[in-house]
């Protein structure tokens, strides 16, 4: 039997205006040979097999992925502006909605009064997010407003960040939407979890319209889901998740357990790269808030990352969806 070609890897090259803090070029491309495009990449693609992260190119760098995939920006096209090129991986589900989503057109459209809140959240240090500086000249012109929130971590000495910190914006005058939001977020917890009444709620605070609430509620591609995160598991490991209900992660031997990012449709790929390990029998997949794993993980990478399996039950009581069986060995 003729084993069919892999499946090949579908990159984002952006050109990013770094006023506006938003794409203005996009190009896509697909890359058979994940190999190729490291060796353009060099040492910053070093840790992320999956090359998942977000990658500043400079000249070089984009001349070269141009060359070796036949993909291009017009740069000149944009005249004197300045902007920065980037390369990310497959463009993410929210991209198919029918109606533009806010995320990375943040800024334009707060200016344009079509958006009323955004917020960033980054670990910290440092106590900035990409892009905040051209967030702020408009803060300084009078036209947005803004309000930053510290939320540290409870003392961990082989933490990497000390908290979380959010940078919140609103055109003046929307400045009510900060605390109503944040008292959104406050209530979820004791209200049962965040729903999709409360993602509604968001949206229509974030300044998004009904129809366009009501697909992102219908479509359940929407961030209440957490972290995607897999891993793999034994077959002992498989029955214990069976007989669990799909709601836990099993126990397993060793310090850590390894767990890295994932989308849809990338069970196949991560499949064949994941289940060559030893005793492996399926690949997982669960989803857990961000918060849950901060001490360990930077969710802006795409991992892998080394949890300790003494956490394996704070994970368990954070799990926002059933364990999901994405792929079995043989």
């Amino acid at each position: 039997m003729m084993q069919s070609a892999p499946e090949k890897s579908v990159f984002i090259l952006e050109a990013l205006d770094v006023e506006l803090w938003c794409p203005v070029l996009v190009a896509k491309f697909e890359v058979a040979c994940l190999d190729d495009l490291r060796a353009i990449l060099g040492e910053m693609s070093a840790g992320d097999p999956r090359l998942a992260r977000c990658y500043p190119l400079d000249a070089a760098e984009r001349e070269a992925i141009e060359a070796r995939f036949g993909v291009g920006l017009d740069l000149a096209a944009l005249g004197p502006r300045e902007v920065e090129v980037r390369l990310w991986r497959r463009p993410p589900p929210v991209r198919e909605a029918p109606y533009l989503i806010h995320t990375n057109f943040e800024l334009p459209l707060m200016l344009e009064g079509r958006k009323k809140l955004a917020f960033m959240y980054y670990e910290y240090p440092p106590h900035c997010f990409p892009g905040e500086d051209s967030f702020d000249r408009w803060v300084e012109r009078g036209i947005l407003h803004k309000e930053v929130v510290l939320e540290p971590f409870e003392p961990n000495p082989g933490s990497r960040f000390d908290g979380i910190r959010t940078a919140y914006y609103t055109p003046k005058g929307e400045e009510w939407r900060i605390p109503a939001f944040r008292q959104l977020r406050a209530a979820a917890e004791p209200a049962g979890g965040w729903n999709e009444t409360f993602e509604r709620l968001e949206g229509m605070l974030l300044g998004y319209e009904d129809w366009q609430n009501d697909w992102w509620i219908a479509s359940r591609v929407g961030a209440w889901a957490g972290l995607a995160l897999c891993c793999t598991v034994s077959a002992e490991g498989l029955r214990w998740i069976e007989a669990a209900g799909y709601r836990a992660l099993p126990p397993c031997e060793g310090d850590f357990l390894r767990v890295t990012a994932w989308r849809r449709g990338d069970e196949a790929e991560l499949g064949q790269q994941l289940l060559s390990e030893p005793e492996a029998a399926a690949l997982v997949g669960f989803n857990l808030p961000g918060r849950a794993i901060m001490d360990f993980v930077d969710p802006r990478e795409g991992g892998p990352w080394l949890l300790p399996v003494a956490h394996i039950p704070h994970l368990n009581g954070h799990l926002l969806r059933k364990v999901e069986v994405l792929a079995l060995s043989g």
